[in-house]
């Protein structure tokens, strides 16, 4: 019993610390205004996500969007994280707390379930309590891109699913699986598919180690060495089958998007050269591409140790987990390399994997990989402390009241490095200076707190012992995460509060029925995340208050509109092999722009797409474009020349889809293409019935009677056969019926859709399916039903 209780007042210690921890280091953001949006939170995540909840709860399903890229498949969009429970509060919050707790829940859940996981595998309390806080605050966790929160939230569960594959070991097979599924199925369900994949890689390897380097129980049979591999196997299947209403509408836009294949030079973006990785690892203020290589110094000096400890070891008081901890540590550390290593080639050439890109996010794997090994080094060191504490007692004097002043140091050097740090400049990468000064500041703590530990760890009385201990620890992992997020996170962005009004610009936009009149803008995604409130709002943002935007951030673009564009990756404006905008659609020649409805357009002064870019040559535009508004450099121009977003023709021309891309934009010299009065079709020539070939009568008129994301409902009226053009993005899975049959739509001048309708008068509904969200959902209920049925039997077996 006493033993009992010492494990259960040890961990709620542990567990209170990691609490206090976290609200202390995000009490500005907790109960402040120190919460900042950022990068692809604010830019991207968030406003989709606002708007995909804001669909549910009306009761619709968020299968499509016309806020972004002229219309896109929502669900599709994986990253969004709809079936995550921890989205989840979009429903009873605003969105903008909702999104918060969604980017901080990793920084709590993260380091208990580390802590839980290292218990498993017989760490101390305290050495389970600084491995928890060094993954939770360290390396990736605590860097620019975690403030998205889709990494963290997809990789937090990893140490929970290594847990459940160690206590498969000697428990029954079904529960394992039922458990294994649920925790990778949250992974899964978050929707980061880099990061869920490395952690099924990990799991997976991990179990096969276990299995193979670990030897089972006496007590237990041999098959029970292979449980971790069945479990983990199971867990893996099961969990794509949960999440395959998400999965498959995911896969069928990406065979069609630019990400279909990357270049190599895509693929190997943002790997860490090996010296700039290493000052990732001393100086991240300094050196960070979207992530760093962090960890505290006395984690990594403690991973050092355990690896040291377990090579000398004999065989028998050897622990196989460090080995694999550290093989990951490694494998990390030459994938965070990227293009500096020889082997980057191989990977390209692995499927999925090669799908990718930024090699130096695998600092998630190097950072937990550290971290569960400073435990056992943390542990390694345990004898030799109670060796020297019991062999010759110390005074008080000499081991409390020194850790108690190497304490107060440690926080006097935390203080003064971490007010220092704010003033830094990180882009001054040739200036030595500022970077020396924060490494002797860290260089000085980091000794000082090693000090403390030590003297603590000679402390004869167990309760003054442990509480200095735990507070040295607090103090480690607080002070370098802290002033870096510190750094990254308050000092840009948005705050919250600027995020939850239209700026006056989309004021303005508003007052234009956006089923009538897309806009386009064409500016740098980040071009207003900083400093004074915004001129504009960009692309996903503007689709949260009500516009439709040609442009619309969006790694998975589909391929044909970012060709229609000139090249668009991403943002819908810049091009992924010059990085500027194509010029050519502001010109006459280009038809772009006029089929898409793009009633106006918004940038900077000149068509420029930065405030410092309006300064040089203006972007040629056709006189159709002219300004209508302006505010603090930036301008709305209107296109005189844009089409409505349903019309009528009388002629139809049958080509290929690359003449169609040539003629839209404005590229085949000597052919003259109005798309007002004819449409290009990819269809054959005799598939397309009998049309006047001219100006259709004046009689012919098409308008939108409904509006809905997934639901268009047209009327049409012409004394003669015609084409109904719809100026929606053509995509399978949109369905049309004309007076409630079946009608057939046609691939229209390369991006949109065209039905061909009869002399008369017509309703024309187009409906989108989502054919692979339906099959997936089906597989998805099945497979609950499945692990219910498993669930079942197993009670039934205990019964009996």
């Amino acid at each position: 019993m006493t033993i009992g209780y010492k494990l259960r007042r040890d961990d709620l210690s542990a567990l209170l610390s990691i609490l206090i921890f976290f609200i202390t280091f995000f009490a500005n953001s907790i109960f402040g205004n120190g919460y900042r949006m950022a990068g692809d939170s604010l830019f991207y995540t968030y406003p989709l996500r606002a708007m995909a909840w804001k669909m549910i709860r009306s009761g619709h399903l968020p299968l499509w969007t016309p806020g972004i890229l002229s219309g896109y498949p929502l669900l599709s969009m994986a990253q969004l994280g709809l079936g995550y429970p921890i989205t989840w509060f979009y429903l009873v919050l605003p969105p903008y707390l909702a999104e918060k707790i969604y980017v901080l829940a990793p920084f709590l859940l993260a380091p208990v379930f580390t802590y839980a996981y290292l218990r498993q595998v017989n760490r101390s309390a305290l050495a389970s309590l600084f491995s928890a806080l060094t993954f939770g605050y360290g390396g990736m966790m605590a860097s620019p891109l975690s403030n998205n929160g889709l990494i963290p939230n997809t990789f937090m569960w990893l140490p929970l699913f290594l847990l459940v594959i160690e206590r498969s070991r000697r428990s029954p097979l079904i529960p394992c699986v039922i458990a294994a599924t649920f925790v990778y199925s949250l992974s899964v369900l978050s929707g980061f598919a880099q990061a869920f994949i490395i952690v099924g890689l990990v799991a997976a390897g991990y179990s096969l180690w276990l299995a193979l380097a670990v030897a089972p129980d006496l007590t237990t049979e041999k098959v029970s060495r292979w449980r971790p591999v069945i479990i983990t196997a199971g867990a893996g299947v099961f969990s794509f089958g949960v999440a395959a209403f998400q999965i498959l509408e995911t896969a069928r836009v990406v065979r069609r998007s630019v990400r279909h294949t990357l270049t190599y030079q895509l693929f190997t973006q943002g790997s860490f050269e090996p010296a700039e990785l290493w000052r990732s690892f001393t100086t991240p203020l300094f050196h960070v591409i979207d992530t760093h290589a962090s960890v505290v110094p006395l984690a990594a000096a403690l991973a050092c140790i355990a690896v040291a400890t377990h090579v000398v070891r004999r065989t028998q008081q050897r622990d196989p987990r460090v080995f694999f901890w550290f093989l990951v540590a490694v494998v990390a550390i030459v994938l965070m390399m990227g293009q500096f290593t020889p082997i980057s080639w191989a990977l390209y050439k692995l499927p999925i994997i090669n799908l990718f890109r930024v090699p130096s996010r695998h600092t998630t794997e190097w950072t937990f990989a550290a971290a569960v090994l400073a435990a056992y080094g943390w542990d390694a060191l345990g004898p030799l402390a109670l060796h020297l504490r019991n062999s010759k007692p110390r005074s008080n004097l000499i081991t409390i009241w020194s850790a108690t002043l190497l304490i107060v140091v440690a926080l006097l050097i935390g203080h003064t490095w971490w007010t220092r740090a704010q003033t830094f400049q990180p882009q001054m990468r040739d200036g030595a200076d500022p970077q020396t000064i924060y490494n002797l500041w860290k260089l000085g703590m980091s000794i000082v707190l090693a000090l403390t530990m030590w003297r603590a760890s000679l402390i004869i009385n167990q309760r003054w012992r442990e509480s200095l201990l735990i507070l040295a620890i607090l103090i480690t992992c607080f002070v370098e995460p802290s002033l870096l997020l510190k750094r990254w996170w308050e000092n840009f962005g948005r705050p919250v509060s600027a995020a939850q009004q239209p700026t006056e610009m989309t004021r303005y936009l508003q007052q234009f029925h956006a089923n009538e009149n897309r806009i386009y803008t064409r500016v740098d995604l980040m071009s207003e995340q900083e400093g004074a409130p915004p001129r504009f709002d960009a692309p996903n943002l503007s689709a949260m208050w009500g516009l439709q935007d040609v442009a619309g951030y969006e790694p998975l673009i589909l391929e044909r509109y970012s060709q229609a564009l000139g090249g668009a990756y991403l943002d819908g404006v810049h091009t992924v092999d010059r990085g500027t905008p194509d010029a050519s659609l502001f010109t006459s020649q280009s038809h772009v722009l006029d089929l898409l409805n793009t009633k106006h357009t918004v940038s900077y002064r000149g068509l420029a797409t930065s405030l410092g870019g309006s300064s040089g040559p203006p972007t040629p535009h056709s006189e159709y474009w002219q300004p209508v508004f302006e505010l603090n450099q930036a301008v709305v121009m209107r296109n005189s020349r844009a089409l409505p977003r349903v019309w009528l023709v009388g002629e139809a021309k049958s080509v290929r889809g690359e003449v169609a891309l040539s003629l839209i934009r404005g590229e085949s010299k000597g052919v003259d293409f109005d798309p007002a009065r004819t449409v290009l079709l990819e269809t054959n020539q005799s598939e397309i019935p009998s049309l006047p070939a001219g100006a259709l009568p004046t009689d012919c008129v098409a308008r939108v009677a409904a509006y809905q994301p997934t639901l268009v409902i047209i009327e049409t009226k012409c004394s003669s056969a015609a084409v109904l053009v719809v100026s929606e993005m053509f995509f399978p899975g949109w369905v049309a019926s004309m007076d409630g049959n079946s009608a057939n739509i046609q691939v229209a001048d390369y991006l949109l859709r065209g039905v061909f309708v009869t002399p008369g008068e017509h309703k024309i509904e187009m409906r989108y399916t989502a054919p692979a969200f339906r099959n997936g959902a089906l597989i998805s209920i099945s497979a609950l039903i499945l692990l219910s049925a498993l669930l079942i039997i197993h009670r039934r077996r205990r019964l009996h």
